[in-house]
């Protein structure tokens, strides 16, 4: 590029450079508008997926969390992780100073977590609004609750689960988000998501086999019994 008479001149290179640098960036705002890749879905142990998320807050904010290392769910760990980052953060501004309370349980076809503040709860007839995309509540309750909402459930329930949110005994808000509980003998579409564990065997009457290690041994144990015999 030169300078004539105040004017800037473009050589022959530098316009190719100029038309490569527009392509490229016409090709990123593409990308920014594109819908996402589908998210690849698969089994993974739910404590693993939050400890990271879980002790960060907890270095900052009063947060508790109880949860079993043999609860398996299926679907995406990093998906779960920032919709228990969000919650947390929410009930951090909802009902700040007070004890954040995370924690997760299993039925029989589900895995529940659990978020659990202290706050003003949320009314009724807004507990299906508050996820609703384009809703807007007062300032107080967009400062809190109503941040992110609709896109945490969008996550959740793409992965075949649910949120929702109810009162918690005492007074306060209680959020769950449901996914579907992995059982061993499901067929997981694509690769296994980074981080997740493909040889998890579960068992509701075997809590303790979740890594494929322990499955080996429980078998190892199963033969030797069967050769005494």
């Amino acid at each position: 590029l030169s300078i004539e008479g105040g004017v800037a001149v473009a050589s022959v290179g530098d316009e190719s450079d100029l038309t490569r640098a527009i392509r490229d960036e016409i090709e990123r705002l593409r990308n920014l508008v594109a819908p996402p890749a589908p998210p690849t879905y698969g089994p993974f142990q739910v404590l693993e997926a939050l400890r990271s998320t879980l002790l960060v807050a907890a270095s900052s904010l009063p947060v508790v969390f109880d949860i079993d290392e043999d609860l398996v769910a299926v679907g995406s760990p990093e998906d779960l992780a920032q919709v228990v980052h969000g919650l947390v953060s929410n009930a951090s501004k909802y009902a700040p100073g007070s004890p954040i309370d995370v924690s997760a349980a299993r039925d029989a076809d589900h895995i529940l977590v659990f978020v659990e503040d202290r706050g003003p709860g949320v009314a009724r007839g807004k507990r299906d609004l508050i996820f609703e995309r384009g809703w807007r509540a007062s300032l107080e309750e967009t400062e809190g609750y109503g941040l992110g909402l609709s896109i945490a459930r969008d996550l959740i329930t793409r992965a075949g689960g649910d949120l929702w949110v109810t009162p918690r005994p005492g007074g306060g808000a209680k959020f769950v988000v449901s996914l579907p509980r992995w059982q061993g003998l499901m067929s997981i579409d694509g690769s296994v998501t980074p981080g997740a564990t493909t040889d998890l065997s579960y068992n509701a009457s075997e809590r303790t086999n979740t890594a494929t290690l322990q499955e080996e041994e429980r078998r190892e144990g199963i033969k030797r019994l069967g050769g005494a015999t």
